[in-house]
């Protein structure tokens, strides 16, 4: 049985982790059948219409509104162009809740675009803890083959110190990704003037897909400081959500390499799959 995420954990598409403490959400993008998926908090009223400027919030300031309409058992809903109210290039945005779901069409393709949403926006349940997981709910709905997600975290106690995951459904496992061939990728690190000395490469499982680890530390400069990184690659399972492509990287600082390694096995251990719908 799937265990459902921790109360203080992050949600990110098909999986969740619990940071440690100091650590801090820096960023996060998630897409599901070509959708954007934005939960991201509303950004103060600018005007008298906060439903509007909710439903503008991120676009280019100047994004003409073409169309506004409702849509049924969800949310207001609007076109805009992204350049002039003729240009081809369109965004769909459609509000459900605290989630802002924006798909990019083109002129005349409208119609296609709405029925797509349509059948995509009620999949949207608030506080739901399955399927595709977001921070305020999650999208019921059939894996799609087009998903991905992208999360970052910062430390707090040692400004730079980032951590990223990404995950991407994928037809095949991608055997053509950089972290899939390690050795080339250092290789080309190296090769810039940078110095990267491995202290581990070793198979590892992290939420259920096995993968490899590799951990080392990396110099600029001869008088550049030291800093560790941390490498964790899956290559996908062809046409499984729950399975995706993942990498996983931090880097960080050497002088706190105890404290770093503590945190990589902290997330990494975290890291686990929701149950799907």
């Amino acid at each position: 049985m799937t265990p459902t995420p921790a109360p203080n954990a992050i949600c990110i598409g098909r999986f969740s982790l619990s940071p440690p403490a100091g650590w801090v959400l820096a960023g996060r993008s998630q897409k599901m059948y070509l959708t954007d998926l934005d939960d991201t908090p509303p950004q103060p009223a600018g005007s008298a219409d906060p439903v509007l400027d909710r439903l503008r919030q991120g676009l280019p300031p100047k994004a003409p509104l073409i169309r506004r309409f409702e849509v049924d058992g969800v949310g207001p809903a609007a076109w805009f162009g992204l350049g002039s109210s003729d240009s081809f290039d369109r965004r769909l945005v459609v509000l459900a809740g605290p989630l802002r779901l924006q798909l990019l069409s083109g002129k005349g393709r409208e119609a296609p675009a709405e029925k797509a949403m349509r059948m995509i926006a009620p999949g949207y349940k608030v506080g739901a803890r399955t399927g595709f997981c977001l921070a305020h709910g999650a999208m019921q709905l059939e894996p799609s083959r087009n998903e991905s997600t992208d999360l970052r975290l910062e430390a707090t106690a040692w400004p730079g110190t980032l951590f990223t995951l990404n995950t991407r459904a994928v037809d095949k496992p991608d055997e053509t990704h950089p972290m899939a061939h390690p050795e080339a990728e250092l290789a080309g690190i190296a090769g810039s003037g940078v110095t990267v000395t491995l202290s581990a490469q070793v198979p590892r499982t992290v939420a259920g897909l096995a993968g490899r680890e590799l951990r080392g530390e990396m110099q600029a400069s001869a008088t550049a400081a030291p800093r560790r990184l941390y490498r964790f690659f899956h290559p996908g399972v062809g046409r499984q959500a729950g399975a995706p492509l993942m990498t996983l990287s931090l880097d960080g600082p050497a002088t706190v390499q105890a404290a770093l390694d503590q945190a990589w096995n902290a997330l990494l251990d975290s890291l686990q799959p929701v149950p799907l719908r």
